[in-house]
């Protein structure tokens, strides 16, 4: 139903089964009508008005409806119009499915200090964040700066690297070793 002049979101009681809805590039500007979708996985609201003609301060209330979706995965409401000031990484919380998450292009982002840190943390199973991987240094400093602030990053940037300094010498140990082993049987 992407790419059409849709406004709301309706008449959809009768899909339980629908796993993926694809609304971008429409007029929504509240996300609703989603609640008769019991198996909703994946929703794309991208490229919508969402937040048009909302009061700033309740802007999050033009998206609540996806808590009602607890087995979604993939969200994407990135180029909207959604405001808000506080409250977005909050929003989210409860909603530990999410594995990729788009939000970009909206204001918030902006507005929301440490905005991809916190998603980070926030967010345990959490993938991909606007069209970037979640990578396992990135979630360990999030994780870390949560707890300790920059110093407690720097500290875990630096473990984590030593890490993986020693796992390649290691490696490069026994593939050092195995090439020996190799020379001297062929002898």
């Amino acid at each position: 139903m992407h790419q059409n002049h849709i406004e709301n979101i309706e008449n959809l009681e009768g899909l339980v089964n629908l796993v993926t809805l694809n609304l971008s590039y429409n007029r929504i500007k509240r996300v609703e009508g989603l609640s008769s979708l019991p198996s909703l996985r994946n929703i794309d609201l991208s490229h919508n008005i969402i937040g048009a003609n909302t009061d700033p301060n309740n802007q999050l209330d033009c998206i609540s409806e996806l808590h009602q979706c607890v087995h979604l995965t993939a969200i994407d409401l990135s180029h909207n119009i959604i405001e808000c000031d506080k409250g977005l990484v909050e929003f989210f919380e409860d909603m530990q499915n999410i594995l990729c998450l788009y939000l970009k292009g909206n204001p918030c982002v902006r507005k929301t200090s440490m905005y991809r840190k916190r998603m980070t943390v926030t967010l345990k199973q959490l993938q991909y964040l606007d069209d970037r991987p979640v990578f396992e240094i990135e979630r360990i400093a999030a994780n870390a700066w949560s707890e300790g602030g920059a110093e407690g990053e720097k500290v875990a940037r630096e473990e984590y690297q030593e890490k993986k300094n020693a796992q390649i010498k290691s490696y490069t140990t026994r593939g050092r070793e195995l090439t020996e082993e190799y020379s001297t049987r062929r002898k």
